[in-house]
């Protein structure tokens, strides 16, 4: 029932390693130039103020607050919506690298689950599949993020 290190001999380098890692990592830098431009243009407002009338009216500063917070709210609602359509892209491309490699149900099991636990995708997943007969239990064929011998020591399932 454990998965065969076959797969592990003839994976090549992978193209798609630490792809989306690097999808959150383009998020995190987008996300803080945004915040610094927003800062900036509070900042340079407020002295610009400053510099023209001679004092600092809180009014205006907690308008410019809130304009920046509402504006830096909907731009993290579109920095999360493009994020997660980069991040399925990415997903599909580390699978889709898993699956070029023709192996058996069992071993292309172990090398998806492993391929999206390398990119921190899921800390704890398996893959079962079932018989012939509509009643048979299903078979844990490949599990990441559980204790080795959980996988021999499963209780069967059964669908419905």
């Amino acid at each position: 029932m454990t998965p065969t290190l076959e797969w592990r001999r003839a994976r090549a380098v992978s193209r798609s390693a630490g792809l989306v890692r690097g999808v959150r990592r383009g998020a995190l830098r987008l996300w803080l130039a945004v915040t610094a431009g927003a800062l900036t243009l509070v900042a340079t407002h407020l002295a610009l103020l400053f510099t023209l009338f001679g004092e600092l009216d809180l009014r205006v500063a907690a308008i410019d607050g809130g304009v920046a917070v509402l504006g830096l709210a909907a731009v993290a609602w579109y920095i999360g919506t493009i994020i997660d359509e980069r991040a399925r892209h990415a997903v599909e491309a580390v699978l889709l690298e898993v699956l070029e490699t023709p192996r058996n149900i069992r071993d292309t099991a172990a090398a998806a689950l492993d391929a999206l636990a390398d990119e921190g995708i899921v800390l704890g997943a398996a893959v079962a599949v079932t018989g012939e007969d509509v009643d048979a239990p299903l078979e844990i064929v490949a599990a990441t993020g559980y204790p080795d011998p959980w996988l021999r020591t499963a209780p069967p399932l059964r669908i419905g």
